[in-house]
């Protein structure tokens, strides 16, 4: 059984490894995540202040073809997004807390 599992893990890593694309791929898709995310929360409620100023410093380092900045920037506007969007739905039904 405990060969299985390797068997498994070592093959799951070759496949793995074989579909690696370039980092300029990378960070294009992640900007468009990034984009989708930031979208979402506006449309839930609004975004964070300077999620979008990341995401055009994202845009901004892509076209530099400074790949790595562009990719860490979209990660990080991603992450905004997605978290603005879950307390925007968590928030959705606040009322004030005193009455």
């Amino acid at each position: 059984m405990r060969d299985r599992h390797l068997i498994f893990w070592m093959l799951l890593g070759v496949s793995g490894c074989a579909s690696v694309g370039s980092i300029a791929e990378y960070s294009d898709l992640t900007i468009q995540v990034a984009e989708y995310k930031l979208m979402q929360a506006e449309q839930s409620g609004g975004t964070w202040l300077g999620s979008d100023e990341l995401l055009s410093r994202a845009r901004e380092a892509y076209a530099r073809k400074d790949y790595p900045l562009a990719l860490n920037l979209s990660r990080q506007a991603r992450f905004e997004g997605e978290t603005a969007h879950a307390q925007n739905l968590s928030q959705k039904d606040a009322g004030p807390w005193q009455y």
